[in-house]
């Protein structure tokens, strides 16, 4: 009987401990999910947190795609701006070396010629890129050369005019020109084009040009190039 109740009690200790054993492992299981599911929730957040980064990353990526697209377009703007500036300036050269030619020719006829053809020359380079006459940045030199021709041809500037002429303008196609003159007139006149015009004067120009031991090397040459 007391070996019997020894045997109980021994059992029954064993099972109090392995009852504390269970509750222990229940209480690291149960530790343990928690750290599981914390784990899973930093995973998440940080999941999260790159998600946004990539995103401002191509945000902050296509902010500066456009900011290089704009600077390179503000910087093709400059340089357009640019080369407008230097273009006008010197399309009002031009015009100015044009109306010293035409006043020149009531003096010296041939030499106004030439300075008309060097003028018409300097403007063919301006306009190598073919645009039309109405984008020409200066019609001075085409007047002053076809004005200039007309004059020692035919001893008359524009028939019609009275007076000076103190207004010129090219037809939208670029084929009529228009003047105005002091005395209140005005007049349509057909325009050749600016190799036609040189082409003339260097033909004028021929045999003074190879002649005249006053002129300067590069004068002589002025038409070398004009065909």
């Amino acid at each position: 009987m007391r070996l019997a109740k020894a045997d109980l009690e021994k059992v029954n200790q064993q099972a109090a401990k392995l009852q504390e054993k269970n509750a222990q492992a229940e209480e690291k299981i149960q530790t343990a999910n928690e750290q599981v599911k914390t784990a899973q929730e930093k995973a998440q957040q940080a999941n999260r947190q790159q998600q946004e980064a990539e995103s401002k990353t191509k945000q902050a990526q296509t902010i500066l795609s456009q900011a290089q697209a704009a600077l390179t377009k503000a910087d093709e703007a400059t340089r357009a701006a640019k080369t407008a500036q230097i273009e006008a300036q010197q399309g009002t050269n031009l015009e100015r070396a044009g109306v010293n030619a035409l006043r020149q020719f009531e003096y010296t006829e041939l030499e106004s010629l030439v300075a008309a053809v060097q003028t018409g020359k300097e403007l063919k380079t301006l306009v190598k890129d073919g645009r039309p006459l109405e984008k020409y940045p200066a019609i001075g030199p085409m007047f002053a050369l076809d004005t200039i021709l007309d004059k020692i041809k035919e001893r008359n500037q524009f028939q019609g005019h009275q007076d000076r002429v103190n207004s010129v303008s090219f037809s939208p196609d670029g084929k009529t020109i228009a003047t105005a003159s002091y005395d209140n007139t005005a007049r349509l006149w057909p325009v050749e084009s600016l190799d036609q015009l040189l082409v003339r004067g260097c033909n004028w120009l021929q045999y003074y040009l190879q002649s005249n031991s006053n002129l300067s090397e590069s004068d002589k040459r002025l038409c070398d190039d004009i065909k």
